[in-house]
């Protein structure tokens, strides 16, 4: 009884939480409901990946949702302006929800409307006794690394390469479709604190990081692989502008990150934080 009610207790909070960030964002976020936003929602994610053709089919949302799948979206007054979809994924013989794409309209991408629906989403992942939440993201897309590691609390688990095969789209342009699979333990303490506007900051501290993957003069990167206490790998600040303009440079980056993180996994080290610069910050798991 006493668990029953912690768990009750947290739920309670994570939606309070959730409603805060809605507001802070100046939207509120609730299920889809009707074909027309089903609609809206596949042309927001078209235009948010520059896709020639829907990323998730209007009617796929609505079969998921009717599933007891996870479909929401953020509105501002009557107008959807992002969208987050997931799924059930089963690993390890434990249930978890698979957040398979959570995209923001361009005009209010950085403005806070993302972690709003990761807010709603980790409320809806406690309601239905859920306590990880997992996804992939393109490590080489620091702004997405600092959003998930650092503002929301979750944790790098595992480096797949070319993990979708050919895209061919806007935002991933020519490249290796290299992922990072992500976990989301939505009940630990780290991921409340991040909820609740307390984010564990981890700072590269001057002298007592080894550098293992940095920026050349030209740009290039730069490997350096060393051990030590703290790592530090760096990203560049907009691959998604380096791959329209310098794509060469842009897939050294790829080859570069990927053996600079499987070299590091393979040696014990986990991520631990990430930067506002762009460093992911590794150490030696416990």
């Amino acid at each position: 009884m006493v668990i029953e009610r912690l768990e009750v207790d947290l739920a309670a909070r994570a939606r309070a939480a959730a409603q805060r960030a809605a507001s802070a964002a100046g939207v509120s976020v609730r299920e889809l409901d009707g074909h027309e936003e089903f609609k809206a929602a596949q042309r927001l994610l078209k235009d948010v990946w520059e896709l020639s053709e829907p990323l998730v089919q209007g009617t796929q949302m609505r079969a998921l949702l009717h599933a007891g799948n996870f479909v929401s979206g953020a509105f501002r007054d009557a107008d959807l302006v992002g969208i987050s979809l997931g799924f059930l994924g089963w690993r390890e013989g434990d249930l978890h929800l698979h957040s398979h794409v959570t995209g923001v309209v361009k005009g209010l991408q950085g403005r806070s409307v993302g972690f709003a629906l990761k807010q709603y989403q980790r409320a809806w992942a406690l309601e239905h006794d859920l306590d990880e939440v997992a996804w992939t993201f393109d490590p080489l897309v620091g702004r997405n690394g600092y959003f998930n590691i650092t503002k929301l609390g979750a944790e790098i688990v595992e480096y797949k390469t070319n993990f979708y095969g050919d895209l061919r789209e806007g935002i991933n342009g020519m490249d290796d479709t290299d992922r990072c699979v992500v976990s989301w333990r939505v009940a630990s303490d780290r991921a409340v604190r991040a909820a609740e506007g307390s984010p564990d900051v981890i700072a590269a501290a001057p002298g007592g990081t080894t550098k293992v993957l940095s920026e050349d003069g030209d740009g290039s990167p730069k490997i350096t692989l060393h051990d030590g206490a703290l790592l530090a790998a760096r990203v560049p600040r907009d691959i998604v502008a380096m791959r329209a303009q310098a794509p060469a440079t842009a897939t050294r980056w790829r080859h570069a990150l990927r053996e600079v993180l499987v070299w590091a996994f393979g040696e014990g080290f986990v991520v631990t934080g990430m930067t506002r610069e762009g460093d992911y910050l590794l150490s030696r798991s416990r």
